[in-house]
C-alpha cells in the first residue's frame, strides 16, 4: 500500500496562491494522500482554508485522528495538529490521545504524521512506531542551523528505534513516561525531512538538501534475514 504524506508547512500564506503548485498531486490516482498542519499554516490562521483547498485536490487532513490502511487495516496513519497551535489557533490544538484512540500499540503498526520533531516524547508515550516530521529545514543556513539544533528533539534524517537491530545508538534512546504513568524506554523511530523548499532567503548551506523521501516499511523478520 502506497501513501503520500505531507507533514505540514505546505503553504505560507493564502493557499489559493499556490494552488497550481499543489494541483499536480491530483495526477497520482489511487494513492491515499494525507496532510497534517505545520506551524506556518497556524501562523497565518489558514488551517481550515488549507484543509478545504487540499480536500478539493483529493488530499485528506488528519486532525487528531487516524486512518487504517493495508490488508486487515493493521497499518495505522495518525496525525495531529502542530505544537504551535495552542498559541496561534487555540481551537485547533494537538491531541495525541484523541489521534490514537482505538489503536492497539504492539499489534498495530502506528505511523504518526506530526510536523515538529518535538512531538516525539508524546508519540513515544502513546506507542507510536514511526514519526514522520519536518519543520527544521535541516538548519537551512546559519544562524538558523544553531536554533534548529538547539530547539528540536531531533534535527534531521533518520533516528532508529532501539527495538530495531542496529538502532541502539544513544541518539535514539530516551526515557519517557507512558500514559499509565510507567517509565519506559522510548521505542519510536523518527524521520525528520529537510523538506522541499526554504524559509526566507532562497539559500541552503546544509548537508541535507531539498528532499522528497521514499520510506519503505518492512517486517522485523525481513530485517533480520
Amino acid at each position: 500500500c502506497n501513501v503520500i504524506a505531507l507533514t505540514g508547512d505546505v503553504v505560507d500564506g493564502d493557499p489559493e496562491t499556490i494552488k497550481s503548485a499543489i494541483e499536480p498531486l491530483q495526477q497520482l490516482d489511487n494513492v491515499p494522500k494525507l496532510f497534517v498542519s505545520g506551524n506556518h499554516e497556524h501562523i497565518h490562521r489558514e488551517v481550515e482554508h488549507v484543509v478545504h483547498v487540499l480536500s478539493k485536490l483529493g488530499i485528506s487532513s488528519l486532525a487528531n485522528e487516524h486512518v487504517r490502511l493495508g490488508h486487515g487495516g493493521q497499518v495505522v496513519l495518525a496525525g495531529v495538529y502542530d505544537k504551535s497551535a495552542p498559541h496561534l489557533t487555540p481551537h485547533l490544538v494537538p491531541n495525541m490521545a484523541e489521534a490514537m484512540e482505538g489503536t492497539t500499540p504492539g499489534e498495530d503498526v502506528i505511523v504518526l504524521l506530526a510536523h515538529q520533531p518535538n512531538h516525539f516524547t508524546s508519540a513515544s508515550a502513546h506507542g507510536v512506531d514511526l514519526q514522520l516530521a519536518g519543520h527544521t529545514h535541516a538548519g537551512q543556513m546559519l544562524p538558523f542551523t544553531l536554533g534548529a539544533w538547539l530547539t528540536n528533539e531531533k534535527f534531521a534524517g533518520y533516528y532508529p528505534s532501539p527495538r530495531i537491530r542496529g538502532g541502539s545508538s544513544a541518539s535514539s534512546v530516551a526515557t519517557t513516561t507512558t500514559t499509565n504513568g510507567a517509565a519506559s524506554e522510548a521505542a519510536t523511530a523518527v524521520y525528520v525531512s529537510a523538506g522541499t523548499h526554504w524559509y526566507g532567503p532562497p539559500i541552503r548551506f546544509t548537508t541535507h538538501h531539498h528532499e522528497i523521501t521514499d520510506i519503505t516499511l518492512r517486517r522485523a523478520s525481513e530485517e533480520s534475514s
